[in-house]
């Protein structure tokens, strides 16, 4: 029988800490293929997803029940800053094991959150799968150590993405900002740069020494120097 996670408040004065049972959301021979992620607790990608691909987000749901289970929102708001607008995989994540301290008499507060989470491209497939457990302690109240918990989560799956995903979320800031309104773009090689002609050369050095850069001397020692290719 499938167990609901409480999230419950920790009896510090009694030195008391809930154990509470945690669901699994992945296929189990999957958690059997996770590693240590760069940040994330474990992370398994496949080989064929294309991370530059990034993804879309999809259902972002929690298993835990209690007066902070609507936290779940911040989650689906902040995971919103990872979207790459196009692409054509998805992102479920699912809020498994939530815990708290709301000690107010001692003026602490802290939360604690797993998340575990799926990718899956169009046809269903799973791209890429992770669990991890984040805490943030001592903010001013413990919805507020909640939003630093569920960034903490953001931040560390845009960090085991790679830096293909550095790409897509270029890619994502050119949507919004308007440059590439159709969605994902091939990325653009730098273009190479060409050396400076004699005139080119002449300019930059007279440019140096307006700007003090070089003295009267070194003036027409560059000089001398550019004019001999002449």
């Amino acid at each position: 029988m499938k167990k609901l996670v409480l999230g419950s408040l920790l009896l510090l004065s009694a030195g008391l800490r809930p154990l509470l049972a945690e669901e699994r959301t992945l296929p189990p021979e999957i958690y059997a293929q996770m590693k240590k992620g760069i940040k994330l607790d474990q992370v398994w990608i496949n080989p064929k997803y294309d991370t530059a691909t990034g993804f879309n987000l999809g259902k972002v749901s929690t298993l835990a029940d209690g007066i902070y289970a609507n936290t779940v929102d911040y989650l689906k708001f902040t995971l919103q800053h990872l979207v790459v607008p196009g692409s054509p995989n998805i992102l479920n994540v699912t809020v498994t094991q939530m815990d708290w301290v709301d000690h107010g008499a001692a003026g602490y507060f802290a939360a604690s959150a797993t998340v575990e989470g799926e990718v899956l491209d169009a046809g269903g497939n799973l791209m890429l799968a992770f669990s991890t457990h984040a805490k943030v302690a001592n903010r001013q109240t413990v919805l507020d150590n909640y939003k630093g918990v569920y960034d903490k989560v953001e931040w560390s799956l845009y960090k085991d993405m790679g830096k293909g995903f550095q790409h897509a979320m270029d890619v994502k800031n050119q949507v919004v900002n308007g440059d590439n309104p159709s969605g994902l773009v091939p990325r653009q090689p730098l273009p190479e740069e060409k050396p400076l002609d004699v005139q080119g050369r002449l300019l930059q050095l007279d440019d140096l020494k307006k700007k003090g850069l070089i003295n009267e001397e070194e003036y027409k020692t560059h000089k001398a120097e550019i004019l001999k290719g002449l």
